[in-house]
């Protein structure tokens, strides 16, 4: 990725102050979606402000955020975009809109589509924040916005340990249920917590980690004005994850297993074959859903997508994927080019 230098080498008069640095880089995309309706135009440009220091003891520290998300990204107790670090031979801790200890450890299947299509192929509730974590694409199960949040990482020949903690404090509601109208007058949520373990080589990896969302209650007004409480359990849950390269190809997998109020387990697969700068990408996602036979006629909610991309070269390519999920009314699909800078 080209990154255009603003500010480098900034050098203090005393003798053996590291440099400090300021990177700016970006990335954009535009083509055509549809997600049920008519196909429709869908562009966007963003800009990321990459920060980098060093004190004299070679610690490491910096920050990280998008331009358009400046204003989350001060926001003190409740930093919802951008990170803030240092890092040494202790390892690395994080602070602001990070992601939870199983994210950090082995991720999420391999997605499809130029905007991800409401990226089914994330592992269910493992953004471990608390709010707009079920993956679902549209309402999350879990209403509470817990503010910044923190995460420890260290690794080690070709292990790694991750720690991470939202403190609850900063209680409020998601941006999903603002969105659609929702007025808490109390909200109030436990604290959040995940653990992770991994190993990995060149062409393997494994992990498993553990995620308790925390409880959390509500009192306010739907969108209608009608008053509503939530008193709900969070979402615990276990992870395994694993995936493998075999040749051309990667394949990723994991199995999830919840204690809560309403999912009973997930589970997935996904699949890239690359071959110079053509990949294909196809997954499958199972989410035992114990609470949907109250809405429709499944109890397991499946989502499987389909995808290709073409590398144009220069930090450019043409991507394209369809999607067809029990949690959506329609198949959608989506085509267009991604440019990173």
């Amino acid at each position: 990725m080209k990154k255009i230098l603003l500010a480098t080498s900034i050098l203090a008069a005393t003798t053996g102050f590291a440099a400090a640095e300021i990177t700016l880089s970006g990335d954009a995309r535009m083509g055509v979606v549809d997600y049920g309706n008519d196909p429709e135009f869908s562009a966007r440009a963003r800009v990321r402000f990459t920060m980098a220091g060093e004190t004299d003891g070679g610690l490491a520290f910096g920050a990280t955020f998008r331009a358009d998300q400046a204003t989350d990204a001060k926001g003190n107790e409740d930093m919802s975009a951008g990170t803030v670090y240092v890092q040494g031979e202790f390892g690395k801790f994080e602070m602001g809109d990070v992601a939870s200890a199983a994210e950090a450890a082995f991720g999420d299947l391999d997605g499809v589509g130029y905007t991800g299509l409401n990226d089914y192929s994330d592992i269910t509730y493992i953004n471990g924040d608390g709010g707009d974590a079920d993956s679902r694409g549209s309402v999350s199960l879990n209403p509470v916005n817990q503010g910044t949040g923190s995460l420890f990482s260290y690794s080690n020949a070709g292990f790694g340990f991750y720690v991470g903690l939202f403190d609850g404090v900063a209680n409020g509601l998601s941006s999903v249920y603002e969105d659609a109208g929702f007025d808490a007058s109390t909200v109030d949520s436990d604290m959040s917590y995940s653990v992770a373990l991994s190993y990995g080589t060149d062409t393997w990896s494994a992990g498993i980690g553990y995620l308790a969302n925390g409880d959390f209650t509500v009192d306010g007004t739907t969108p209608g004005g009608a008053p509503i409480t939530a008193d709900a359990d969070g979402a615990e849950q276990i992870i395994v994850a694993g995936s493998g390269t075999f040749g051309a190809t990667t394949v990723k997998a994991y199995y999830s297993d919840f204690d809560n109020w309403y999912f009973d387990n997930s589970y997935g697969l996904s699949v890239t074959y690359a071959a110079d700068a053509l990949s294909f990408t196809g997954y499958a996602r199972r989410d035992s859903d114990v609470l949907a036979a109250l809405t429709t006629d499944r109890t397991d909610q499946d989502s499987f997508g389909l995808g290709v991309a073409y590398d144009l070269g220069g930090g450019a390519a043409l991507k394209a994927g369809i999607v067809d999920s029990d949690w959506e009314d329609d198949t959608i699909f989506d085509a267009g080019i991604t440019m990173s800078f």
